[in-house]
């Protein structure tokens, strides 16, 4: 056998470690070129599948606010329907806005509309929403005239008294004296605990810190306003007074409110000396139908009333309207008979007789007084038969 000296052993690895003068290009092994081939097919495919989500998910296009052909939009719903111009009206998750000066009825015609949608009206509005639940702030009068608001509204739309005060179908607050960002954060508390369809602000501007601030105002109604239809599905009605020298709504606040709003009714106070007359007219609405005017007076009571004294209800005496809610509520016992049932939801009650509108709801609501018991309030409300 051959061996090596240490000295020829030196020279070969001297000479190894010496660089060479072009390197040589090694081969790849075509399974080692097959495996680098496949690993960047699916580095590909990993940075493909990226962008495609980053397409899908992060792209402007795939904002909420991307109206697309064929997107299932549920129709524009409005809460009431006035029977002398056969127009739907007071829309669903939309703005609204009451104006006038000091004084002029702002207050009573939000009461007014406030009554109509619970399904007692002096003026021929029909509720087309049944269990209508409403939740009313008030910023500027002091807690005895709020209180005394609620009452006459209990009154004419016969509160059930015996559910507590936060389960009818109207909950006040007097909010007169507090900050405004408390007033919004309690705002935002009822919306998300009330399960409201509708809102009324007596005293909007009050929620600005100024409402002659551009940015105070843009903030109210972009950030709060606007946010609270959109994600409580709720209708908020703004009460908001007028300039002194013309009909306009006050300040920068008034001006992007009436850029937004969908209608506006305008009241107005005739007279100088009790008793006052007033009129309140829908100026402004997006959906291009108006209804009439309204002249109107305070009753003993306090209420708006026509100021015509032309004005009946579809019941002209109390004898005809227990005649025909007795008929209705006979109706609806047999409906309960022939499904085998003891209680009812309104829509049931509505979908099961195939009738609609705000005579229906309006008769629903009275069924307390004709044998039946109101169970829950709100979208919960079931009516149980009793006798």
């Amino acid at each position: 056998m051959c061996e090596f000296s240490e000295i020829e052993k030196s020279g070969q690895a001297a000479e190894a470690l010496q660089p060479s003068a072009a390197p040589l290009e090694t081969p790849q092994a075509p399974a080692e070129q097959e495996w680098l081939n496949k690993s960047k097919a699916l580095l590909q495919r990993v940075e493909d599948a990226k962008d495609e989500y980053n397409r899908k998910h992060f792209s402007i296009f795939a904002d909420k606010s991307f109206v697309r052909l064929g997107e299932k939009i549920p129709p524009l719903r409005y809460f009431l329907h006035d029977t002398a111009t056969d127009v739907d009206f007071f829309p669903n998750g939309d703005l609204c806005v009451i104006s006038g000066k000091m004084k002029n009825g702002k207050s009573h015609w939000a009461e007014e509309l406030v009554c109509s949608l619970l399904g007692y009206s002096n003026f021929g509005y029909e509720p087309l929403s049944p269990d209508c639940r409403i939740g009313y702030i008030d910023t500027e009068q002091n807690r005895g005239d709020v209180q005394a608001l609620l009452r006459r509204v209990a009154t004419r739309c016969e509160f059930d008294l015996s559910l507590p005060d936060e389960e009818q179908p109207l909950v006040v607050f007097s909010m007169r004296g507090s900050d405004n960002e408390e007033t919004k954060a309690k705002i935002v508390r009822l919306l998300k605990e009330g399960r409201l369809q509708v809102l009324f602000v007596d005293g909007v501007a009050d929620l600005a810190n100024d409402y002659n601030s551009s940015e105070d105002s843009h903030k109210l109604v972009y950030e709060a306003l606007l946010n609270w239809c959109a994600d409580f599905g709720v209708t908020v009605v703004g009460v908001m007074h007028e300039n002194k020298d013309n009909n306009n709504l006050k300040g920068h606040l008034g001006t992007m409110l009436g850029q937004k709003l969908f209608e506006l009714y305008s009241a107005k106070r005739e007279g100088v000396a009790f008793p006052y007359t007033f009129t309140i007219e829908m100026t402004e609405s997006r959906s291009g139908h108006v209804i009439n005017k309204v002249n109107a007076e305070f009753d003993p009571a306090g209420n708006f009333v026509p100021s015509d004294k032309k004005f009946e209800r579809e019941e002209t005496t109390k004898e005809t309207e227990d005649d025909k809610m007795e008929e209705f509520a006979g109706e609806v016992r047999v409906l309960y008979a022939e499904r085998g049932v003891m209680e009812m939801s309104s829509r049931g009650i509505q979908d099961g007789l195939h009738k609609s509108g705000g005579s229906i709801a309006s008769k629903i609501a009275k069924l307390g007084a004709y044998g039946f018991e109101r169970v829950g309030s709100g979208n919960q409300t079931r009516w149980k038969v009793i006798n």
